[in-house]
């Protein structure tokens, strides 16, 4: 997929998690692949996001934030539980 097909299904996969109850939305994440979690989870809104962030597990989480740079991170940061965000923190130290 092109970059513009990319973005067009970063963002059609967050509109159907939007659109979807919450169950189903953590049927859905959990088959979102590796590679894109990350843009999807900057892309949903924020109480989609707090959701998907409540339910994911820690390492997963902090796996996929790790993949975000600065600025989206910081754009998702409410989201994130303190221990999860301190968990990327510090691997983000430790790559620098």
């Amino acid at each position: 997929i092109d970059g513009d097909g990319m973005s067009r299904f970063i963002a059609d996969v967050a509109s159907v998690l939007e659109a979807l109850p919450i169950d189903d939305r953590l049927l859905v994440w959990a088959r979102v692949p590796a590679a894109h979690a990350p843009h999807v989870f900057v892309e949903v809104s924020d109480a989609v996001r707090v959701s998907l962030a409540e339910r994911t597990p820690s390492d997963t989480l902090a796996a996929l934030l790790g993949a975000l740079d600065a600025e989206d991170l910081a754009y998702v940061s409410r989201a994130i539980p303190d221990e999860v965000l301190a968990q990327v923190a510090a691997t983000l130290a430790v790559a620098e």
